[in-house]
């Protein structure tokens, strides 16, 4: 008789338990949320005592024509870690030297977004910084340009050229018409680059173009190209980065190219 009394009682324990969790969840989650508001709301932040501080703070606040612009290829990057690993390592020196708000333009195929996306906010994260990016399917940008690439290859290639026959090295003729009009400057990269300095040194270069710039040639310390291009090093210095300005006039959609 005891032995059934007391498994009544714990048959009758077991509601009031998970009635008692269900409410203590409930009352927990209540106060985070009302603590949340109240923070928001009611209380000041603090002042921030460093221009990276204030930085960061403002960075949801910048116009789009305030960001340095960066862009480069992800294509293939969800079966090629060497791609991922790049542009992890580009992204990070960027962010390590500089504190400028950053919004990315990644060209890529479809299958890479998940994995690009995930490393990109990797590296946001490490520097609290939010990430802006926009991305581009670059099969769909090479479909709605077919004509004009395919007018490219016939002119400047007359034999196989193995991995250079992708269509992401002809699409560079056509950013004009890829990218959003409110775009005028971006900065091209390849991922396998690293920032040892502020970005935004390289992005003052558009200060120095001149209405009659088309394009601008720097050095490279790549020495493969050294070797490739040794008959026409002192004629045509190699190139290592690329900028794009397109000049805001109504007439026109003429781009500056600059390295």
């Amino acid at each position: 008789m005891f032995l059934h009394q007391n498994d009544i009682m714990m048959e009758r324990m077991k509601p009031s338990l998970k009635n008692f969790f269900i409410s203590f969840l409930l009352i927990s989650t209540l106060l985070f949320n009302l603590a949340v508001l109240y923070r928001r709301h009611f209380i000041q932040p603090q002042d921030c005592v460093s221009e990276r501080c204030e930085m960061v703070r403002n960075i949801a606040k910048v116009p789009f024509d305030q960001y340095i612009h960066v862009a480069f290829f992800g294509k293939y990057a969800f079966r090629n870690m060497k791609i991922v690993r790049g542009m992890a390592k580009t992204f990070h020196s960027i962010l390590d030297n500089t504190h400028s708000p950053i919004y990315l333009h990644v060209l890529l195929d479809s299958n890479s977004k998940l994995r690009t996306s995930r490393t990109l906010r990797k590296v946001a994260r490490i520097f609290r910084r939010r990430l802006n990016i926009t991305y581009y399917d670059v099969n769909e940008m090479a479909d709605q340009n077919r004509e004009a690439i395919n007018t490219i290859r016939k002119y400047f290639f007359n034999k196989d050229v193995g991995r250079y026959n992708d269509d992401i090295f002809f699409l560079s003729e056509v950013f004009h018409d890829a990218f959003p009009k409110r775009l005028r400057k971006i900065v091209f990269l390849d991922v396998d680059l690293k920032f040892l300095s502020d970005i935004r040194i390289l992005y003052q270069k558009f200060k120095e173009f001149q209405p009659e710039n088309v394009i601008g040639i720097g050095p490279d310390l790549q020495p493969q190209y050294r070797v490739d291009f040794g008959n026409t090093e002192k004629a045509t210095p190699e190139h290592q980065w690329l900028l794009l300005d397109r000049e805001n006039r109504a007439s026109t959609q003429e781009w500056s190219f600059s390295t």
